[in-house]
């Protein structure tokens, strides 16, 4: 199984880490993403509903063969194939979340079990666009001395960014 992005394809197994980055982009227009499934996966199919699922009784003429043929060929192309993408697609989404998840937190574990600065405020920072960033500021004792949200990205940058300065200065 591959999944192709404009000109790179991937092979399933490697590309879990960056599935979520492919969905970015492609929500945004800026990639085309699409899931090339092998040859014998149809043919295994069509040959499975012809000889197992749908297999005749008695001796049947060509005519009804045909139409089965083609019916299965056509069923495969408009219904299973787009099937197997999505599915695909959706298992690959879930276990790049699941990994994403975990790595937020071994990352966030390491961050705070790390041993605080002895004798120095800081000024953690959660980085935001659409909500704004939040400002904690703690004291050398890990007391919470102050709380705030600046959104850097609107019209009122020169305000936020004082309104930062002020902070800092303070504590």
């Amino acid at each position: 199984m591959y999944i192709c992005v404009e000109m790179w394809a991937f092979s399933l197994r490697n590309v879990c880490v960056q599935t979520l980055a492919i969905n970015r982009g492609e929500s945004l227009k800026i990639l085309t993403v699409k899931v090339n499934i092998p040859d014998r996966v149809k043919s295994d199919f069509t040959r499975w509903c012809i000889h197992n699922r749908w297999r005749t009784k008695t001796f049947a003429i060509e005519q009804f063969n045909a139409i089965i043929r083609n019916a299965v060929e056509d069923s495969y192309k408009r219904l299973i194939l787009p099937f197997l993408t999505r599915s695909y697609r959706t298992k690959l989404t879930s276990a790049a979340e699941k990994e994403s998840i975990a790595m937020f937190v071994r990352n966030l574990r390491q961050r705070l079990l790390v041993c605080p600065v002895r004798g120095c405020v800081i000024m953690g920072v959660d980085p935001g666009f659409r909500h704004g960033c939040k400002l904690a500021i703690l004291s050398h004792t890990s007391q919470i001395l102050h709380t705030d949200v600046v959104y850097l990205h609107n019209s009122g940058q020169q305000r936020e960014a004082e309104k930062l300065r002020h902070l800092m200065m303070k504590y």
